[in-house]
Formats: structure tokens, C-alpha cells, sequence
């Protein structure tokens, strides 16, 4: 999977300089390690996909929204903006919705403010009843989040309550303040990918399954999204309205929640 060449952009806050070029540098291994370990293709066109995203007063492209297959996914979708005032990726890999397994969410993105990436494995399950299947999950996890929330060249993003409620207690969402931190957010992002990849490719052990049946964890996978992929749950939205118009937000949500149609 190839992304466009971040260009330059305007001059960003005195402690972030050059950070319009930073997102690229997380983005672009990332989804190079997730294509190969997944083996990731596109996905046939279906209704207004793969979607490109127009500024609603120009028509100038701005962003684009694909779907794809991988090995051991329902399907993951890749939304990415270019514009002068915001570079973004963002990129969910779906586990199949009756599976046990997180969902991965990535994103990384630079506007006049600053410079930004989060990445969750998202849970299935409610992480405070469901002790095993949290700990087998998350727990190698555990001493690179804690090391990350303790750089001096980076801090931690404020989400929104409903945003913040769907993901996990070992979500990275952080400002990157100096480019030194750029590599460790890089170096970071590839480990959880790689942790998912591995649960994706080795699965859930009998003895940490959760309790929900596969039924219910579709049923309950189906009511996440709905709220994970709304404009009341993250402020993102708001930014792709700008740039691409409702439409596009529309577009954005509706593949969320449904990457296969």
C-alpha cells in the first residue's frame, strides 16, 4: 500500500517545527508492515467506493477513502486528507465481527497546531469484566504504553467522553511536541501492529475467550461502531467537513461501520 508524498505545509507552532512532514514518517511504515503481514488488497469498487473526498468550494480533491481484504480480517478502510491546512491517515483493521480478536485503529495527522497519532487495539469485550481476555490482549502492551505517557516530547491527547469510551485503557493518543519523538512514535505504532497481527494470525486462547458467544459479540460490534463512528464521538469530523463537505464525512462513518457494504 502506497500514500501519497506528504509536501510542506504551513510553518506549524514554535515547539513543532516542520510537523506537517512528521505523519507521513509514522503513516507510511505503518501501513507497509500492515500490507505485508496481512497481506492486504483492495477491495472490488462498491456503491461510492474507493471515495474521493472534493472541497466543497473548489472541488479541488482533498482525500480519499478506501476499502480492503486481508488475511483473518472482515475488512480494514484507510482515510486519508492532503490539503495545505491538514495532513491525515487514518486506518481501522476490522477483525470479523463474531470474533473475539480487537479491532486496530491508527491514525496520524498535522494541522497549523501541531502534530498527532493514536493507536488502540480496540476492545471487544468491556475490559473491566472480562479479566482474562484483557490481560492476554493487553498486557505485553503495558510497559511501551507506560513508557510513551513519560516522554518529555510528547504528551497526551484529550478525547472526547464518548470517543474515549469505545477504546482502551491502553490507547496511545499523543501530541508529538519535537521531533525526536517522531521515531518512537513510529517504533511504537509498529509494536501494537505487530501485536495485532500476531492475535489476528494465532487468534484468542480457550482460556482467555471472553463469556459473550459469537452472536453477541456481533451484536455488540455492531452497537460500538455505531457510536465510535459519530460526529459526537471525535472532533475529527468536523475537520473533514471542512475539507470535503458532510458528504465525505458520511462516506467516512457509513464505511466504518459497514466496510463491506
Amino acid at each position: 500500500m502506497t500514500t501519497a508524498q506528504t509536501q510542506a505545509g504551513p510553518t506549524a507552532a514554535r515547539e513543532t517545527p516542520n510537523c506537517f512532514a512528521w505523519p507521513a514518517l509514522i503513516a507510511e511504515p505503518f501501513l507497509d508492515q500492515m500490507t505485508r503481514r496481512l497481506n492486504l488488497s483492495e477491495a472490488a469498487p462498491q456503491n461510492a467506493l474507493p471515495y474521493e473526498m472534493r472541497h466543497p468550494a473548489t472541488g479541488d480533491r482533498t482525500g480519499a477513502v478506501q476499502v480492503f481484504r486481508g488475511e483473518g480480517l472482515q475488512a480494514a478502510v484507510l482515510s486519508t486528507a492532503s490539503t495545505p491546512m491538514l495532513k491525515m491517515w487514518q486506518f481501522v483493521a476490522f477483525a470479523p465481527p463474531e470474533s473475539a480478536v480487537p479491532h486496530l485503529s491508527f491514525d496520524a495527522k498535522a494541522n497549523p497546531g501541531g502534530c498527532w497519532f493514536s493507536i488502540d487495539l480496540v476492545p471487544r469485550v468491556p475490559c473491566t469484566e472480562e479479566a482474562a481476555w484483557t490481560q492476554f490482549v493487553y498486557e505485553p502492551l503495558s510497559d511501551l504504553v507506560w513508557n510513551m505517557h513519560e516522554r518529555d516530547d510528547m504528551r497526551q491527547s484529550l478525547l472526547r467522553a464518548r470517543h474515549k469510551m469505545g477504546l482502551s485503557p491502553w490507547l496511545m493518543s499523543m501530541r508529538i511536541d519535537e521531533a525526536s519523538g517522531v521515531e518512537a512514535a513510529r517504533d511504537a505504532v509498529m509494536q501494537v501492529a505487530d501485536r495485532f497481527c500476531d492475535l489476528v494470525a494465532e487468534g484468542i486462547p480457550a482460556a482467555a475467550m471472553p463469556s459473550l458467544t459469537p452472536q453477541q459479540l456481533a451484536a455488540r460490534d455492531a452497537r460500538e461502531r455505531e457510536l465510535l463512528y459519530s460526529w459526537e464521538a471525535t472532533a475529527n469530523y468536523r475537520f473533514l467537513a471542512m475539507i470535503g463537505g458532510d458528504e465525505s464525512v458520511d462516506v467516512v462513518q457509513q464505511t466504518l461501520r459497514h466496510p463491506l457494504g
